[in-house]
């Protein structure tokens, strides 16, 4: 059974946070100076190099590199370079993290708590990473076709545009499923190219192309999701997940290392995840309008008449409640979840700092006024008639150790 009496991880934005790795490329390329970089490292640990290859790989938490550690490539950034252990933004979503990376904005400052979340220039839940309206839990209409444009839900400025001013070239390497598209070449705006991939094998091959083929200063942003897909689909303590990590670090071994051993003295390398993943249960997925049906009365509803749900993940489920009964839903949560999750006012965690240090009107337009956190090893969600498949054995979103603490390592 889930326990309802379980430690918490909390992200610190004061130091060694995900949100300060896009500092850390400013600083890097020479606009800041790397004492500015809320990491606890040696700063001439990256020093005399001219390259940077930034590896982002989407869910390897915490909890992995402790399992993993003893493995040689890992053992590799002991010997040539340092971990440092760091948290990840709350919600510990990846749509979240993204928009961050790119933009350099903490989540308080862009307001993409996920990739479900109510934005108001669509007056509608949207799927931010495909810039669509989502309607019965599934994304289906373009936002293109009411006249927005991503560029409007986006962040306009990014790292990569601001480093190319210093003669940097950049370059954005992405699974082929979803890169290019509107989201990746809007957020990786100021690159030389959006360049999509079939396997690691291929990706790592494009990179060593590029580093080999022009002269520095040269940027490359490497995105893999398949420890998180493996993780989500059979569980992060699942032996499935664990051959997946172990083929992806030997990958890093027998391809990348030695090639990259003999550029080392000019290229530096910084790996790390956006956030781990806690173990859930299919059976443990509660419908909070089927175990509290009187909570749809206290939505809000856009000006078509829909309600503003689902928003968030089935670990962070944000709600958007009319706040003249504000106090009612969340006392009726209360009751009906006792048990299954624990629900929060926005304002108590914004006090708490867990979006951060800086908050945005645009942030509180867009964010719930409500919060549902699921016990470890429970999910929540909002039921239609035809709800997607929501068989996860793994997820994240959440305040657990296991989806908060993360990592980085430079060499």
């Amino acid at each position: 059974m889930p326990s309802t009496n379980y430690q918490k991880a909390y992200p610190d934005y004061s130091a060694n946070n995900f949100s300060h790795l896009p500092l850390l490329v400013r600083a890097f390329f020479g606009l800041y100076s790397m004492s500015d970089v809320p990491l606890t490292f040696d700063a001439s640990l990256l020093s005399g190099r001219k390259n940077l290859i930034f590896l982002f790989v989407d869910g390897f938490g915490y909890r992995f590199l402790q399992r993993f550690r003893e493995h040689p490539f890992l053992k590799k950034i002991d010997k040539y370079g340092k971990v440092v252990k760091t948290t990840s933004q709350f919600p510990s979503s990846t749509a979240t993290h993204w928009t961050t990376i790119n933009s350099g904005l903490p989540v308080g400052v862009h307001g993409i708590v996920d990739a479900f979340y109510y934005e108001p220039l669509a007056d509608a839940i949207i799927d931010a990473l495909k810039f669509k309206e989502v309607f019965d839990n599934r994304a289906v209409r373009d936002l293109s076709k009411d006249g927005l444009s991503i560029n409007q839900i986006l962040p306009q400025n990014t790292v990569t545009q601001e480093i190319s001013k210093l003669g940097v070239k950049s370059y954005f390497i992405g699974n082929s499923d979803y890169t290019p598209s509107l989201y990746t070449n809007n957020i990786f705006k100021g690159t030389e190219k959006v360049i999509p991939y079939s396997t690691i094998s291929e990706a790592f091959n494009i990179m060593f192309k590029i580093l080999e083929s022009n002269s520095p200063p040269i940027y490359v942003h490497f995105y893999t999701e398949r420890i998180d897909s493996f993780s989500h689909k059979y569980g992060p303590t699942s032996s499935k997940t664990e051959e997946e990590i172990s083929k992806f670090l030997d990958l890093l071994d027998t391809q990348f290392w030695p090639w990259f051993a003999k550029i080392i003295d000019k290229t530096a390398l910084v790996i790390f995840p956006d956030h781990g993943q806690v173990r859930t249960h299919p059976d443990n997925l509660y419908f909070l309008n089927k175990i509290c049906p009187k909570l749809t009365m206290f939505l809000r509803k856009s000006k078509k008449g829909y309600p503003l749900i689902p928003a968030g993940s089935i670990r962070s489920m944000f709600m958007y409640v009319k706040e003249k009964y504000l106090d009612d839903a969340y006392d009726l949560l209360h009751k009906c979840t006792k048990g299954i999750a624990e629900v929060y006012k926005t304002k108590e965690l914004i006090d708490k700092g867990l979006f951060g240090p800086t908050i945005t009107k645009r942030f509180l337009k867009r964010v719930g006024n409500l919060v549902v956190l699921p016990y470890p090893g429970n999910m929540v969600w909002w039921y239609h008639k035809n709800p997607p498949k929501l068989s996860f054995y793994g997820a994240h979103g959440g305040l657990t150790p296991e989806e908060v603490e993360t990592w980085v390592g430079l060499m």
